[in-house]
């Protein structure tokens, strides 16, 4: 009896000290822990360059899933995965078609089963219900090399993934300075970790630019492309 009061007891421990407590969102892809108070931070694993720097594959479908971390990107040009967090491109399709599966600015971080999940919302599917993707963050401080897989799709919409990494344990990886970073070769647009965006294109006049007469100098400025002085 006291051998399987111990097991039970054993067991019971065991199942507890897996259960993640609590994490409060400070950005799209940070939060601090409700317990240490340390910050848990994907950042360190971001792509800045507008492209996924994480990719997985269903192997039963061959569907490849792309996701970014805290920073937008964009798929192809003229499709459902343009400024979004993760996408899923089914190249059976010609041409390829791309899917909305969530955007920086809808994730949230949430304890499901006793670990915690990084979960964003995407577009509707053809039924009409908002794609959710759920990624279970894994805590492996060995893991230097993020491992992002597909799980499953258990109904219709929902898309299931782990992310192991050391950037999954509170406290071991940066989070992102709150900076707009460019999105384009002519610096006239960046964007924030949430989404949002700074865009000055419609300022561009190189033809009529700004000028600024001081009693000692005259400025000639104009964003994005420079100035055209005649002779």
């Amino acid at each position: 009896m006291k051998t399987e009061l111990c097991l039970a007891l054993a067991t019971l421990l065991l199942c507890c000290s897996e259960v993640r407590s609590a994490c409060e969102k400070i950005d799209s892809c940070s939060c601090r822990d409700s317990e240490s108070g340390e910050v848990l931070s994907l950042a360190a694993l971001a792509h800045t360059d507008n492209t996924a720097a994480l990719s997985a594959k269903d192997g039963s479908t061959d569907y490849e899933y792309l996701y970014n971390p805290c920073l937008p990107f964009t798929a192809a040009a003229g499709t459902q995965c343009v400024d979004v967090a993760i996408c899923q491109e089914d190249s059976h399709a010609a041409p390829l078609r791309y899917y909305d599966l969530g955007n920086q600015s809808t994730s949230n971080f949430t304890v499901i089963n006793g670990s915690l999940n990084l979960v964003y919302t995407g577009q509707p599917t053809f039924a009409g219900k908002p794609r959710v993707s759920r990624i279970q963050l894994i805590c492996d401080e060995d893991a230097t090399t993020p491992e992002f897989k597909f799980v499953s799709e258990p109904v219709l919409g929902e898309y299931s993934f782990t992310l192991r990494s050391e950037c999954a344990c509170p406290g071991k990886c940066k989070p992102m300075a709150d900076k707009c970073v460019p999105d384009d070769q002519s610096k006239c647009s960046c964007k924030f970790t949430d989404g949002r965006r700074i865009n000055i294109r419609s300022l561009n006049q190189p033809n009529a630019p700004t000028i600024v007469r001081t009693p000692t100098a005259t400025v000639t400025l104009n964003p994005c492309t420079g100035v055209n002085v005649g002779p």
